[in-house]
């Protein structure tokens, strides 16, 4: 008869559905990071160096997982696992009597059994008199030696050593999320440039493209305090480096719908700027559809379904209200900003302005962790954001049609632009008046 019986609860599995018989049911993501995370820790009081372990399961998927899990924990401490799982239907029956039967005639030194309850604690009380509940990935370690049996004072076949309490799974549901976020929010970058590559011509699908860069660098950026320092810093250098290929274009583009929409203007002044919009697209298309550039976002797609967490976050998991103090935090950096900001500081609004956009995203993709009423904030900072935009958008335009080499163009488009450039100085000089 085996010296030590360890009792286990399978843990955190998938809800109970119609479409999944209860048998199929798995473990979550979180279920299974926080018993790899924690399992190591728990077994601290198992003495199992060089001690013959037997690890046994309910035929059940959710079990079965759990018990691969302990396998590795239990190896991990210095225990001599058997190789083989051994599956046993009296824990998926719920048969105490055929169960312990098996575990009196077991001979390695250690029995570790993952069921389900009420099973596991039904038979803990049985055993030990103790009536303990047991959360997902609890279990409890009993003495089932001759000595205890037939001690003096021996009311019960076994002695409860120690009981270790499940993790809370939702801690490492809380890190699952945001990797869903990240992978997504990478899968958004491929597909955007991909609709680029489709209609290049379409002004929309480059804006989508940059957009989908900047949502994921702020995510990034977001996500920084918790993430592999390294991994971080890589993901970011990479979509920064892609993002400035394409700004000149993007530039280009809004001066040219900017051109198209002023009242008066001629077909002369909008097809020059198309012109120049469609050489720099054509050399866009080139650079993002190189190697290097392909090379890169691979790269990145990689990382970001691989998601690295420093150490205490792999072992701990994250709380939700971490996240949503991390998001507080920003938000209140940002209005502060806001309040002092003075719009004539060209740099300074730039910099306002793109903390209101990394706000705004993170508060839409991760909603579901930081809470509803940040999609209020979200609003709000969009409010300030297109203001912000509206003022950067005219000094950038100014800077391009300055850049142009005016004397080589007709007069009519040298005109034009003249004109076009009053029109965003007399926008920058009255809402810098009534700021």
């Amino acid at each position: 008869m085996s010296d030590t019986l360890i009792l286990m609860r399978h843990g955190k599995a998938q809800r109970p559905s119609d479409d999944l018989l209860d048998m199929e049911r798995k473990l979550t993501e979180a279920g299974k990071r926080s018993l790899s995370a924690t399992l190591p820790y728990s077994l601290g009081l198992l003495s199992a160096k060089g001690t013959s372990v037997q690890v046994w399961s309910s035929p059940a998927a959710r079990a079965e997982q759990t018990a691969r899990i302990m396998m590795k924990a239990c190896k991990r401490h210095g225990a001599d696992v058997a190789s083989d799982l051994v599956l046993v239907d009296a824990l998926w029956s719920q048969d105490v009597d055929a169960f312990l039967q098996m575990v009196g005639s077991c001979e390695s030194d250690v029995v570790v059994a993952v069921g389900h309850n009420p099973f596991i604690e039904e038979v803990t009380a049985k055993l030990t008199g103790s009536h303990i509940d047991f959360a997902t990935g609890g279990f409890a370690a009993i003495d089932m030696s001759k000595e205890t049996a037939s001690g003096d004072n021996a009311s019960y076949p076994g002695r409860l050593l120690w009981f270790a309490q499940g993790p809370v799974s939702q801690r490492w549901r809380t890190v699952v999320h945001m990797e869903r976020v990240l992978g997504d929010a990478a899968d958004a970058v491929s597909e955007r440039l991909e609709a680029f590559f489709a209609q290049p011509d379409d002004i929309e699908t480059m804006h989508k493209f940059r957009v989908s860069i900047r949502t994921l660098r702020s995510l990034l950026a977001f996500v920084a305090p918790w993430q592999d320092a390294s991994q971080n810093k890589s993901v970011q250098e990479d979509l920064k480096q892609i993002v400035s290929e394409t700004s000149r274009l993007r530039e280009l583009d809004v001066l040219t719908e900017q051109a198209n929409a002023m009242e008066g203007s001629t077909l002369e002044l909008v097809a020059f700027c198309a012109n120049e919009a469609a050489k720099e697209r054509e050399r866009v298309t080139k650079t993002l559809s190189s190697k290097r550039t392909s090379k890169r976002l691979e790269r990145l797609s990689s990382e970001l379904h691989d998601v690295k967490w420093r150490k205490y976050v792999n072992a701990s998991g994250l709380e939700e209200s971490d996240v949503r103090l991390r998001f507080d935090e920003l938000a209140a950096s940002l209005r502060e900003d806001l309040a002092a900001l003075d719009m004539s500081d060209v740099e300074k609004t730039h910099d306002v302005r793109k903390s209101a956009k990394r706000v705004r995203y993170d508060a839409e993709k991760f909603k579901t962790l930081i809470g509803d009423d940040a999609v209020g904030i979200a609003k709000d900072m969009t409010a300030h954001q297109d203001n912000l935009g509206a003022i950067c958008d005219a000094r950038v335009n100014i800077d391009i049609i300055n850049g142009f080499d005016i004397a080589s163009l007709p007069d009519v488009v040298a005109w034009d632009l003249a004109l076009l450039r009053a029109q965003n100085e007399t926008f920058l000089y009255t809402t810098l008046r009534n700021a």
